[in-house]
């Protein structure tokens, strides 16, 4: 969902975005999904997976992958 090029994606435009990926029954136990996105996010950024795109406002973000162009896969 998070592409790992620049320009990356609007931090803004990700809670639309998961939505859209959810069913209607993942929407309904869910609640906030903007709450919970932001929680995903940040637990990405600590991981390492997911990063800001420097000195850019608004937030961007782009998805880490390791030399070869693959996801970043630590566990």
């Amino acid at each position: 969902m998070v592409p790992d090029e620049e320009p990356g994606l609007a931090f803004a435009e990700l809670p639309g975005a998961v939505e859209a990926s959810l069913s209607d029954d993942e929407r309904a136990r869910l609640g906030s999904v903007a709450w919970y996105t932001t929680a995903v996010k940040l637990e990405l950024e600590v991981r390492g997976e997911l990063r800001r795109l420097p000195g850019v406002r608004p937030q961007r973000l782009v998805r880490i992958v390791d030399g070869e162009g693959r996801e970043r896969s630590d566990g």
